[in-house]
């Protein structure tokens, strides 16, 4: 296991390394595993590509898993929803080590992808994601949030960034100005204390860095 694993459920974790190392029907005993990352603001369109690389893998005859955040249940309690509408069925959990647990070590050995949203709330994303690529040969697909309101480190994100096979940064359209990227988001709301504040349009633009800079200096004088 990799020596940062230090997770309650660690030891559980090497029986499911074990179990993971046996021959199952449809699993490639030189199967490798990769890190895959999908950053950007909010409303950038990271969930719906998620989405579409989990279908794109399961056409390739792989067996997907998708997880949520319980943090986040603003559009569902057991389906991952993107802003555009698009959905698919996922366990949410509030730590990456539920997984093996929740869906026993023999499914979860079978298991080739495991597509992660809302990846910023999960405290445990580094050491799970390194141990079920490099340990379970497993292909993690991770979506989250750039950064945080004030465009700083938000949860473990920035961890996996060096050992990722490849991160993929989205923008949107800036919903200020309308002519530029939308890199960063911007809290619209009055509540400026905690980092975490899950909202939706209601709570949130996504803006190009001239709008950001201007909006942050009103509101923060």
């Amino acid at each position: 296991m990799s020596k940062g694993l230090t997770t309650p459920v660690a030891k559980l974790s090497q029986c499911c390394l074990k179990k993971s190392k046996r021959s199952f029907p449809g699993l490639s005993s030189t199967r490798r595993g990769e890190i895959h990352m999908i950053i950007g603001p909010m409303f950038s369109g990271k969930s719906t590509a998620l989405i579409q690389r989990v279908k794109e893998d399961e056409a390739a005859g792989l067996q997907a898993q998708m997880v949520n955040s319980s943090r986040d249940v603003r559009y569902s309690s057991f389906e991952v929803v993107s802003h555009g509408g698009a959905t698919r069925p996922c366990h949410c959990i509030e730590k990456l080590w539920d997984i093996p647990i929740l869906l026993g070590f023999e499914h979860f050995s079978r298991v080739d992808v495991l597509a992660i949203d809302e990846a910023q709330f999960f405290p445990d994303l580094a050491s799970f994601c390194i141990s079920a690529a490099e340990d379970h040969h497993k292909k993690v697909i991770v979506a989250g949030l750039s950064g945080d309101f004030r465009r700083k480190r938000f949860g473990q994100i920035s961890d996996l960034i060096p050992i990722a096979d490849s991160v993929l940064k989205l923008t949107s359209n800036c919903a200020m100005c309308d002519m530029t990227s939308g890199l960063f988001s911007l809290r619209t709301t009055s509540n400026w204390e905690n980092q975490e504040l899950i909202g939706g349009p209601d709570s949130y633009k996504p803006v190009c860095r001239s709008c950001y800079t201007s909006a942050w200096a009103e509101q923060t004088t």
